[in-house]
């Protein structure tokens, strides 16, 4: 008789031990969400670059005017017309400002959502310092 009762409190005490180590060890998922904006700001980044080099490649070497990328923050272009810039019908949003006005390089982070140099070609985020180096 002795011996089953030791052996139930052994298991128990597996059980517990077993439930405390579940408790520490598993995270807490519901806090840990990831944030999908870091991706959507590199695939937006991809799709306007792609576009410049595109349009770039059917200019003979000449990239679009800031000007030109501007027209292309407002509205979608008529139905059936050619897009202006590769094919980018539209400045995507930027994900962490949720805007996508295109302003020139030497604006300060976060005096719009977008930076663009023509002469080079070189299209960033500007929501804030660290997304410039991308």
């Amino acid at each position: 008789m002795k011996a089953r009762g030791s052996i139930l409190v052994e298991v128990l005490s597996v059980l517990f031990m077993l439930g405390v180590f579940a408790v520490v060890a598993i995270p807490d998922f519901k806090n840990d969400t990831l944030d999908p904006r870091p991706g959507a700001l590199l695939e937006a980044l991809d799709e306007v670059r792609i576009a410049l080099d595109r349009y770039q490649n059917d200019q003979d070497g000449v990239y679009p005017s800031l000007e030109t990328l501007q027209v292309l923050e407002d509205s979608l272009p008529p139905a059936g017309t050619r897009p202006l810039v590769g094919d980018l019908d539209r400045i995507p949003d930027n994900p962490f400002t949720n805007g996508n006005h295109v302003g020139s390089t030497d604006e300060e982070a976060g005096a719009s959502d977008w930076v663009y140099d023509s002469a080079t070609g070189v299209f960033k985020a500007n929501d804030g310092a660290a997304h410039r180096t991308l």
